[in-house]
C-alpha cells in the first residue's frame, strides 16, 4: 500500500487532525495549524479528505531536516 502512495502525487487521509495528532503526539491544532501552512506555501493541497503533494522535493527536505 505504501508503495502505491509514495508513487501518486494524492492520497485520501482516512484520519480526523485529532487521530493523525494522536498518533504523532501532538494537538489536533497544531496539526491543522501545519497543514494550512503547507497549503499556503503551495507545498499541499487539501480537498476534502483528499491531499495533493505539490512540492514533494520541499516536503522531503522538511522531513529530513526533522
Amino acid at each position: 500500500m505504501s508503495e502505491k502512495i509514495y508513487e501518486s502525487n494524492s492520497f485520501n487521509l482516512s484520519l480526523t487532525r485529532a487521530e493523525l495528532g494522536a498518533m504523532i503526539g501532538t494537538t489536533r491544532e497544531t496539526i491543522t495549524r501545519i497543514l494550512h501552512e503547507y497549503t499556503e506555501n503551495d507545498l499541499i493541497s487539501i480537498k476534502g479528505k483528499k491531499i495533493k503533494i505539490l512540492n514533494r522535493e520541499m516536503l522531503q527536505r522538511i522531513s529530513d531536516a526533522g
